[in-house]
């Protein structure tokens, strides 16, 4: 493929999100094979400007843009689609079905012509956020679903995910499924924090409802030698963390869970390496990176059977899937890598072998550019 000019739309381009890492992980696959990387981007504050800068290849161009308005996750520009329909492109790639900029780029694909790629990261789905369906429901009638009927490709992150944008809308012939990456150069098994003497059991994300924290709460009781629990992520819903903490005093288990709050990203292999186990409980997921992360650093994981989690765990190789949301048979998979340190071991193994065979950084980007090879051919 000769050099071509990509432009590269999110709002999101902190390097701690798993939006952002992707975001950056293209965009300098990019330039290290000679392509030319723009990234456009929402002004949050000053400061991570500035951050963000720092840590991004000099040869990116970047440009800011300061909405309009911000709602959680909902923000507007109105002058964004102005500012890059005078630049010219040879192809634009959006993060995130549910950010304005991706409708911006499905209108750009419309009145110019210009190659549009999309990458949806579970957004699409109305489960992965029940408090904000009314206005995923407002925003896919104002938008009219441009940024599903109009792409020349979209990047499904799993199976699941290509389901779903089928039932969305989505056309199956435009539709590739791309794993996402996991840089086994920073995610490996590392010296551990040595927090505790027996390895505690690790949630790790976001502290809100969906994550399903709750089960693992009520599967410490029954959970051998006392093993402790560490929860490490952003507490996004101070009314959930309050029900979590009425139920570590209802199951008498104060003096064994830890909140830790957001982990630097730099430090996080560490928590993986310490931990006996990864514990991802949630209701709903497209595709738990963490349970990728995880297996990298060789700490099995243990999900729900949600989403996408049966293709990016091996039950009862690299991990547990678990068929019923059950605090006894959570306690069960607990207690069975805690009593037995050859199958922790064992599983930690394969778990590595099963990250380095499929999800490697630069099979990723090579899987990217086909199918911009492929929204290419169809302009």
């Amino acid at each position: 493929m000769n050099n071509m000019r990509t432009l590269q739309i999110s709002d999101d381009l902190d390097p701690n999100s798993s939006e952002g890492r992707r975001v950056l992980t293209i965009s300098d696959g990019l330039i290290e094979r000679g392509h030319e990387v723009t990234i456009v981007t929402a002004l949050k504050n000053p400061i991570d400007k500035e951050t963000i800068e720092n840590l991004i290849d000099p040869k990116i161009q970047v440009i800011w843009h300061e909405p309009f308005f911000r709602f959680s996750k909902f923000s507007y520009s109105p002058k964004l689609y102005s500012i890059l329909f005078d630049h010219d492109f040879d192809l634009i790639h959006a993060h995130s079905y549910r950010h304005y900029g991706t409708y911006v780029g499905s209108l750009l694909r419309l009145k110019k012509g210009v190659p549009f790629v999309m990458s949806p990261y579970g957004s699409i789905s109305y489960e992965s956020s029940p408090l904000f369906t009314h206005l995923y429901l407002l925003q896919d009638f104002l938008t009219r679903k441009y940024p599903v009927r109009y792409p020349d490709k979209i990047l499904a992150e799993t199976m699941y995910e290509r389901n779903q944008i089928i039932d969305f809308g989505g056309d199956p012939e435009k539709i590739d499924v791309v794993y996402r990456d996991v840089d086994t150069t920073i995610f490996k098994k590392t010296p551990d924090l040595s927090f505790d003497k027996e390895p505690p059991v690790l949630f790790l994300g976001r502290v809100t409802p969906i994550k399903g924290i709750e089960l693992i709460i009520d599967a410490l009781p029954s959970v051998n030698r006392k093993i402790n629990l560490w929860i490490a992520g952003p507490v996004e819903n101070q009314a959930y963390l309050k029900k979590l903490q009425r139920r570590i005093k209802e199951n008498s288990v104060s003096d064994r869970v830890r909140f830790l709050g957001k982990v630097p990203y730099n430090d996080v292999p560490r928590l993986y390496s310490s931990a006996l186990t990864l514990v991802l409980p949630s209701f709903y997921e497209n595709l738990g990176g963490v349970l990728l992360e995880a297996q990298a650093c060789e700490c099995p994981g243990i999900t729900l059977d949600v989403g996408g989690m049966a293709e990016i765990i091996r039950d009862h190789e690299t991990g547990f899937i678990l068929r019923e949301r059950s605090p006894e048979l959570l306690a069960e998979k607990i207690n069975l890598l805690a009593d037995d340190a050859i199958l922790k071991a064992r599983m930690g193994s394969l778990g590595r072998e099963f990250i380095l065979s499929g999800f490697s950084t630069d099979v990723y980007v090579d899987r990217v550019l086909e199918s911009y090879t492929k929204a290419l051919s169809k302009v």
